[in-house]
């Protein structure tokens, strides 16, 4: 890949968007080894929050049922716990101020209700582990249920060679590539 001077920041902001809509940071590395992820956040809540706009973590507002997979869940989920919804019709506009910040929040993702509006009313399975999660939230927990998939919940190391999608309690998990 030749990569003409002065685009390499795009390259790079590119393919971390990309690691990161499709869950692939390694989000124990990169908290190891990097700053300003919170920072980011909180400085487009608060830009928000100057704009009249109100927002919320998907964390903050979706738990999980069962405390033992807690750790097992935010540890698969990472980042995108994080992630932001605002009050709806208004993700445009966050959007727009986004993009317009005195620096850029590239580490910001801004939940679009409209990507997973076919999700909303969608049922899982007792033993997906999107099935423990719960909030009176729709847009936040279905953002993260979509997340899970249908990613079994298993106990076993055989359980997780049968299963192209699954976790463990303890955060072992399957994965198929794609």
């Amino acid at each position: 890949l030749q990569i003409a001077p002065g685009s390499d920041a795009f390259l790079f902001v590119g393919l971390l968007n990309y690691l990161h809509s499709n869950s692939r940071l390694d989000d124990r590395y990169i908290e190891a080894h990097t700053h300003g992820f919170e920072d980011a956040v909180a400085a487009a809540m608060a830009m928000f929050r100057s704009a009249g706009i109100e927002s919320v973590t998907v964390g903050s507002v979706v738990s999980v049922k069962d405390s033992s997979w807690q750790s097992a869940n935010e540890s698969f989920l990472g980042r995108n716990r994080h992630a932001l919804v605002v009050a709806y019709g208004r993700e445009r506009e966050a959007v727009r101020l986004l993009r317009t910040a005195p620096r850029p929040l590239f580490e910001v993702t801004i939940v679009q209700p409209s990507h997973i509006r076919d999700d909303l009313k969608r049922s899982y399975d007792a033993t997906t582990v999107a099935s423990l999660l719960e909030s009176s939230n729709s847009i936040a927990l279905t953002y993260l249920r979509r997340l899970l998939g249908q990613m079994r919940q298993v106990d076993t190391e055989e359980e997780l060679e049968r299963y192209e999608r699954a976790l463990t309690r303890d955060g072992m998990r399957a994965r198929t590539a794609s």
